[in-house]
């Protein structure tokens, strides 16, 4: 072991220069041996093969090593392969809230993007690591960051989640909303008439928040005291996340509204409700 210590610091020596070869420590995978360069003084902002000491160091998972690198001046936002160190410890093989903690507390950007546009919040979305994702937006970090596929945080957890199911019950009808998948947007609605006559239903509409997000027209007629399950199907922008918003601790609260025209015996009729809905997305 001690050889192969001994040849691995030897190269660095040659790579580095006999003047730096304290540096050459700052990368090893000796815990002691980083220790060791970081107390004799080492370029704490040197490179090697493309990456910082600093961002060495949080892929090893060494955090008091990580916080002395900070204490001693390495650049927190230096990047390495594309990424700052929180990148790299908010990624999938890393995935180190102890770690980004000290990155944070010590002025890291939380909104840094990697090669790809991915924030810290989009990787900790991807993870589905609650507590880094709790970390991030209490510390400033931005839900609307596009990336470079266009894709936000916000649009990616909301296109995982399931509007659930609602209905709403009048005199004359009921009027429900399947259950949907926000990413797909479309969502069938159904009515029940409820009367002793025929109704014919001319027009159905969504609401989210107060805002119309969707309507069909369907000119059907339900026969009395019967119901049809798909009265029609309606499709709804991909925007309509924009206006959720999303609490740090998770939940959204939306205001899910339905609206339906309808004729009785030649009478026009019309009838809308709305509810709370919450969603608890991590």
């Amino acid at each position: 072991m001690r050889k192969i210590v001994f040849g691995f610091f030897l190269i660095f020596g040659v790579l580095f220069g006999a003047d730096d070869r304290w540096n050459a420590y700052l990368f090893s995978d000796d815990y002691t041996a980083v220790r060791k360069g970081i107390s004799m003084g080492a370029d704490l902002n040197v490179r090697w093969r493309g990456m910082t000491p600093l961002y060495n160091a949080c892929r090893s998972g060494w955090g008091d090593v990580v916080e002395l690198m900070i204490k001693k001046g390495a650049d927190v936002d230096a990047e390495s392969y594309g990424e700052t160190p929180l990148l790299k410890v908010a990624g999938r093989k890393v995935n180190d809230v102890n770690l980004a903690r000290i990155l944070i507390n010590n002025d890291a950007d939380v909104n840094a993007k990697d090669a790809n546009g991915n924030t810290p919040l989009y990787l900790a979305i991807l993870n589905k690591n609650s507590a880094m994702i709790k970390l991030l937006l209490d510390n400033g970090a931005d839900m609307y960051i596009k990336n470079k596929r266009g894709d936000t945080p916000a649009r990616y957890i909301l296109s995982q989640k399931s509007m659930p199911s609602v209905s709403f019950d009048s005199p004359d009808l009921i009027i429900s909303a399947q259950s949907f998948l926000l990413g797909k947007s479309v969502v069938s609605i159904g009515v029940a008439n409820k009367t002793k006559k025929f109704m014919k239903v001319t027009q159905i509409a969504v609401y989210f928040n107060g805002d119309l997000v969707g309507e069909l027209s369907v000119e059907k007629n339900i026969a009395p005291n019967s119901k049809v399950p798909n009265i029609g199907t309606i499709k709804l922008p991909t925007s309509i996340y924009q206006s959720f918003k999303i609490e740090n601790n998770g939940k959204s609260t939306i205001t899910y509204g339905l609206a339906i025209e309808y004729m009785i015996d030649g009478s026009a009729k019309s009838y809308d409700n709305e509810k709370p809905v919450q969603l608890n997305l991590w």
